[in-house]
């Protein structure tokens, strides 16, 4: 289970010792799915698994999954920026996707509902940083009829992990 989800899942717990409250299956679901950060792009989904920043580095770990059929998508890190919560913008320097790595990965095949892990590393980001306000993942991915498009996938509100 995610960082976030165990964080939700506590709180839940808690929330319901302390009120006696009877929730459904239906609220659990609903407060877990809100405490992950996601975003669906062109049947895409990118939940941030966590963002972790050490000193003056933020990584941060996604989960993609291709709700269509097998297509292939690209990344280029200076097409990835992280907005900081004090105003300031950072360029990717590494993506991993799967098992390839670097500046770029292109023509990745993403199966149909299969996720796969990404990696996103900034440098150099401002020491007083305490949250990403947004990622901007500006992508390129076969469409359904065979072209290239090109999309951007935002999440906003991302805590950072120490």
């Amino acid at each position: 289970m995610r960082t976030l989800g165990k964080i939700a899942v506590k709180v839940l717990v808690v929330f319901i010792a302390l009120t006696g409250c009877q929730l459904t299956p239906l609220a659990v679901k609903s407060a877990y799915a809100q405490a992950i950060p996601s975003t669906r792009v062109q049947d895409f989904i990118f939940d941030v698994v966590w963002c972790r920043k050490q000193e003056t580095q933020v990584t941060c770990r996604l989960l993609v999954t291709n709700q269509t059929e097998d297509r292939s998508i690209s990344l280029e890190t200076p097409k990835i920026k992280l907005y900081g919560d004090i105003g300031d913008v950072y360029d990717a320097s590494i993506v991993r996707l799967g098992n390839q790595q670097g500046s770029a990965v292109n023509n990745f095949k993403l199966p149909l509902r299969i996720p796969i892990q990404a990696e996103l590393r900034f440098d150099k980001v401002d020491p007083d940083m305490k949250g990403v306000a947004m990622l901007d993942i500006l992508f390129t991915a076969t469409t359904r009829a065979g072209s290239m498009g090109y999309y951007s996938a935002q999440i906003r509100d991302i805590p950072l992990l120490k």
